[in-house]
């Protein structure tokens, strides 16, 4: 909801990370070469669409070479863990949502669309054929209004 209390429906329904517009000059992304500027935004897509708070492996991590991941390290991008092999990229859930948000969203889309069949079924298959079935809840909430 934003600040007047409207809910705000994202225009794009795709899973999706946050890369705000001072990025670009910010001063630790303007040091990175062309190849670690984009490794970082792979990253962060990476750590969104498989949900790891942040977390991301060694072979991960050196997907455009070792170089490349040391200069995200380097520059503070990427932080050592105490798990070997992995790493945790910087603020990561400063920023982004949490494993436990995604999958929170999830669950309401995936019930708003459950609700949204079978009320589409009681229109269909009930009310549109004057048939009443008793263990339809949408049947049962006509009968009570009427």
């Amino acid at each position: 909801m934003d600040h007047q209390g409207i809910e705000r429906v994202p225009l794009d329904k795709r899973p999706y990370f946050t890369v705000t517009n001072e990025l670009f000059r910010h001063p630790k992304f303007v040091r990175l070469t062309d190849k670690a500027k984009v490794l970082l935004l792979e990253l962060w897509g990476y750590c969104n669409e498989y949900t790891t708070n942040g977390i991301v492996h060694e072979s991960i991590l050196n997907g455009k070479g070792a170089a490349t991941a040391k200069l995200l390290i380097e520059i503070g991008w990427v932080e050592h863990t105490a798990a070997k092999g992995e790493f945790y990229m910087h603020d990561y859930l400063e920023h982004q949502k949490s494993k436990q948000r995604i999958e929170e969203e999830k669950t309401i889309k995936q019930t708003a669309g459950s609700v949204g069949g079978q009320k589409s079924n009681h229109s269909r298959n009930h009310a549109a054929k004057g048939v009443y079935e008793a263990s339809c809840q949408w049947c049962q909430e006509d009968r009570k209004t009427r």
